[in-house]
């Protein structure tokens, strides 16, 4: 993400923050622990992407960098299929920005 140019204007330099809360979101939402919860309440996660420009465009670039991540580390095709399903719903619900024309 820090490299994509549709992504890099909204995600700071440093990563370590945004990998630490998506590592313990993405546990929670996957059905482990609610780590996420517990360390920062309910995700309410619409509203904290709320201040961020999340266009339709930048939704399927996350997507792409999260395909790319997945492909690194399951095997499976199919085990990268679905959790690419579950996750396309939130990033496209977090979207709240009209693509540039």
């Amino acid at each position: 993400m820090a490299e994509h140019p549709d992504l890099k204007p909204i995600f700071p330099d440093d990563l370590t923050p945004v990998a630490d809360k998506q590592y313990l979101f993405l546990t929670q939402f996957f059905g482990g622990p609610p780590l996420y919860t517990e360390k920062y309440g309910h995700p309410m996660m619409r509203a904290r992407h709320m201040p961020f420009p999340v266009t339709p465009k930048r939704a399927e670039a996350w997507l792409g960098c999260m395909r790319r991540a997945l492909e690194e580390v399951i095997p499976s095709q199919e085990m990268r299929e679905v959790i690419l399903e579950r996750l396309s719903g939130p990033a496209h619900f977090f979207v709240n920005t009209p693509d540039d024309e």
